[in-house]
C-alpha cells in the first residue's frame, strides 16, 4: 500500500509538494491491513457501534475485581438516568483488563512488532515505552477506567449537560417553529436550532492566550472573515488571566473581527511545559455551539470550511469527523489496555488541528465522548503518555463509549520549501490535510487545511528537526530502514518524492500564500510585516 502525503514549501513563488511512498503492510506474510478509505468513497465509519442494550443492564453486577472501588459492584445511581451510557459505561468497565505479558501474546497476533516498531512515532516508543511495559499494572487499568465514569458524574453534579438530550431539542424545534416561546429549558431551546437561514448554533472554537497563538488566531481570524466572508460566531478560549480585555489583540478579536473570549476555569497553565494542550476539549465541551468546527489557532483553511458539516462522511457517521496523522500506535502501548481494544494496524493516530462535531450525534453521546477526552487531558501527565499530546485523546474517548465517527480519507502531507541557500534542501514547516468529501469533477478531496506543525516520524521514514540557512526551523525526511530489513522486493516501494504545489489540480493553493503573509501571517521562523491598507 502506498502512502501519499504533501509538504508546502516557500522559495520564491515556488511551492513544493513532498510525497512519501512507503511499504505499511507485507502482503502475503501477515494477515494485516491498513486503512485507508477510498478517495471517492462516501462512508467512512470508524469501528463497529455496540448494539443498545436492555436498560436492565443498571441490575447486571460489573466483574469483581472492581470491588475496591465500586462496592456494589454497580456505576453509580447518578448515571441511572441516562441508559445508553450507562449500558456504555458498564460495557467498557466489563472490557478485559490484562498485564502486558497476557496482552502482548494477543496483540501481536494483529500487530507483528516488525510492522508495529516501524508505524510507531519512534520519539513516544522511547520516551514511553518504559512506562507502558512496567508503570501500567492491571489496578492502574482499572482505577483509570472508574476515574473516567466518576468524572461524567462530577459533570451532572455540576449542572452541566453529560449527554445532549436529542428529544428535548426537537421538541425545542418544534415550539420556536410553532412561534411559541418555551418557559422551560430555555437553555437548551437557544442551543438547539439548526436549519438553512439560522445557523448560530454552529460556529467555530479555537484556543489562544500567549502571545504567538494569539498572533497565530489573528491572522485566522483576519482570513476567514476579510477573505472567505466567513460570518458564524467564533469562540475563542483562553487560560485565566491569560488574554486581558484591555489588550490589543483582545480588541481586535472582539471588536474587530467579531469573536468572543471566554476563560476556561478550573484548568491551570503548566508554565514549564511546551505546550499546554489540555484546554482543548475543555473549550469544546464548554463552547455554546451544538455543532462546532475546531481549528488550532496556527492552523489556515485554504477555503472556507463551514461545508463540512453538511459532508456525508461526517453526517453518516456520527456526526464527528477527525483527520489522521502520520504514526500508529505501537503493539506496547498501554492504552490498548486501558480502553479494553486489542491492537491492529487499521487506523491511524489523530491529528487534532482540526474536528468537526456535533455534541448531539451518536444520540447526544458525542457530548459524553468529548468529556471523557477533556477529563483525560486534565489528567494530561498521565494520558498524554498514551496519546502524543490531546490528539488521540478524542479517538480513545469514542472507543471507550464505542461511538463510530468519521476519519478523512487522505493521509496528512508535510509542506515545505526547497531553500535556496542550501542547494535546494526540503524545508518543511507545514501539515496539509485533506477535504472530507470528493468534489464533483475531481478525482480525490482538495487540500483544505494548513497546518503549521512538524509531524511525527514513522521508526523507517525519518523526519528531523534542523536550522535552515535563513529558513529558521525546519524539518527533513528520508527513509532509514531498521532491523530486521524488508524483504528486497518491498523496499523498492519505499521513497521520497516531491511535487510542486502549482501542479495540484484546481490550483487550491492560488492566491493563499500572499493572503496568509499580508494578514501577519508567520512561517519558518520569520514573518512578512502585515500590508496596510
Amino acid at each position: 500500500m502506498h502512502l501519499r502525503r504533501q509538504d508546502a514549501l516557500r522559495s520564491g513563488a515556488l511551492l513544493f509538494v513532498l510525497v512519501v511512498t512507503i511499504l505499511l503492510v507485507l502482503p502475503g506474510k501477515y494477515n494485516v491491513r491498513s486503512y485507508l478509505p477510498s478517495p471517492i468513497s462516501s462512508d467512512s465509519s470508524s469501528q463497529p457501534i455496540i448494539p443498545a442494550q436492555d436498560p436492565a443492564l443498571t441490575n447486571t453486577p460489573l466483574p469483581e475485581s472492581y470491588r475496591d472501588t465500586l462496592s456494589d459492584l454497580k456505576l453509580p445511581k447518578q448515571l441511572q438516568q441516562y441508559p445508553q451510557l450507562y449500558n456504555r459505561l458498564h460495557a467498557f468497565l466489563s472490557r478485559p483488563v490484562r498485564s502486558y505479558d497476557e496482552a502482548t501474546v494477543v496483540n501481536e497476533k494483529k500487530c507483528p512488532r516488525v510492522l508495529s516498531n516501524r508505524l510507531v512515532n519512534p520519539d513516544q516508543l522511547n520516551g514511553d515505552g518504559e512506562f507502558w511495559r512496567d508503570e501500567v499494572s492491571e489496578e492502574t487499568i482499572r482505577k483509570k477506567r472508574v476515574e473516567m465514569v466518576n468524572y461524567l458524574v462530577e459533570v451532572i453534579e455540576r449542572g452541566e449537560d453529560v449527554v445532549w438530550n436529542v428529544a428535548q431539542l426537537e421538541a425545542s424545534d418544534r415550539i420556536q417553529e410553532a412561534g411559541i416561546i418555551a418557559d422551560a429549558n430555555l437553555d437548551i431551546a437557544k442551543r438547539a436550532r439548526i436549519s438553512g437561514k439560522d445557523s448560530s448554533r454552529r460556529g467555530f472554537v479555537s484556543a489562544a492566550g500567549n502571545s504567538d497563538t494569539t498572533q497565530r488566531l489573528l491572522t485566522l481570524l483576519r482570513v476567514m472573515r476579510k477573505h472567505y466572508k466567513v460570518d458564524l460566531p467564533f469562540e475563542v478560549w483562553t487560560f485565566p488571566g491569560e488574554l486581558p480585555s484591555s489588550s490589543r489583540e483582545y480588541i481586535e478579536l472582539t471588536e474587530e473581527l467579531g469573536a468572543t473570549v471566554h476563560e476556561a476555569r478550573g484548568l491551570v497553565k503548566d508554565e514549564g511545559a511546551w505546550k499546554n494542550f489540555q484546554i482543548k476539549g475543555l473549550a469544546i465541551t464548554s463552547s455554546s455551539f451544538r455543532e462546532l468546527i475546531y481549528l488550532d489557532s496556527d492552523n489556515i483553511p485554504l477555503r472556507d470550511p463551514t461545508h463540512l458539516f453538511e459532508s456525508a462522511r461526517y453526517k453518516n457517521n456520527g456526526a464527528a469527523a477527525f483527520w489522521p496523522d502520520l504514526s500508529k500506535d505501537h503493539v506496547d502501548n498501554a492504552i490498548w489496555r486501558i480502553i479494553g481494544d486489542e491492537c491492529d494496524l487499521d487506523h491511524w493516530t489523530f491529528e487534532s488541528g482540526q474536528i468537526v462535531i456535533d455534541k448531539a450525534g451518536n444520540d447526544g453521546l458525542n457530548l459524553a465522548a468529548l468529556h471523557l477526552a477533556a477529563y483525560m487531558q486534565a489528567d494530561h501527565d498521565f494520558w498524554f503518555r498514551m496519546c502524543g499530546g490531546d490528539k488521540d485523546t478524542f479517538r480513545w474517548a469514542f472507543r471507550a463509549l464505542d461511538l463510530p465517527f468519521a476519519v478523512s480519507p487522505m493521509w496528512a502531507v508535510p509542506l515545505g520549501q526547497r531553500n535556496g541557500f542550501e542547494n535546494g534542501r526540503f524545508c518543511g514547516h507545514t501539515v496539509l490535510q485533506y477535504d472530507l468529501e470528493t468534489a464533483p469533477g475531481d478525482e480525490e478531496p482538495q487540500p483544505l487545511f494548513v497546518h503549521s506543525y512538524s509531524e511525527p516520524s514513522l521508526n523507517y521514514v525519518h523526519q528531523w528537526v534542523y536550522q535552515g540557512v535563513a529558513r529558521g526551523m525546519c524539518t527533513d525526511l528520508d527513509i532509514w530502514d531498521s532491523e530486521p530489513r524488508l524483504p528486497e522486493e518491498f523496499a523498492d516501494y519505499q521513497h521520497v518524492e516531491m511535487q510542486k504545489l502549482s501542479d495540484l489540480p484546481g490550483e487550491p493553493f492560488a492566491g493563499f500564500e500572499n493572503i496568509f503573509f499580508d494578514e501577519g501571517g508567520r512561517a519558518g521562523g520569520w514573518r512578512r510585516k502585515r500590508r496596510l491598507d
